[in-house]
């Protein structure tokens, strides 16, 4: 087991190529170099702005990168309308005791909140938001602090 998966879980949530959803293995993958956690709810507004630019990021990203989002949403509903359409990985909203444990692991206190790590599980940028923001294209990438 990797130090990331000892860290974020070795399940998740994704869409398969058809559009549902499918259980996703951390083995199921090439291991990605960077981990990008996105602690964000529907309710959130500012949450809102961010979203785009990390879909752009994510679809653009220099090397190998994995977003897995955490949910901060109030109710399986709200989980199930923000998620559809997510491109990336996500934690089943049921999983509340992973939910917490990262977010108290990497001290997040409010969203949206993204955290980099490396593959070892090793934090690179723990409050990366403003990061994404000016730098959506990854150039400076991993955006070490």
């Amino acid at each position: 087991m990797d130090g990331i998966e000892k860290i974020i879980g070795s399940s998740f949530l994704g869409f398969d190529k058809t559009g549902k959803t499918q259980v996703f293995k951390y083995t199921d993958n090439e291991p990605a170099e960077y981990w990008l956690l996105y602690f964000s709810a529907k309710w959130c507004k500012y949450c809102k702005k961010v979203a785009p630019k990390l879909v752009d990021f994510y679809q653009n990203a220099p090397g190998a990168i994995e977003v897995l989002f955490v949910s901060a949403d109030q109710n399986q509903e709200e989980y199930d309308a923000y998620t559809k359409g997510m491109p990336w990985l996500r934690i089943d909203y049921k999983d509340q005791a992973r939910i917490k444990r990262l977010a108290s692991i990497f001290h997040v206190d409010g969203i949206p909140e993204i955290v980099v790590l490396n593959r070892q599980g090793r934090p690179v940028h723990l409050k990366a938001v403003d990061k994404l923001l000016k730098d959506s294209k990854g150039i400076d990438f991993p955006w070490t602090t």
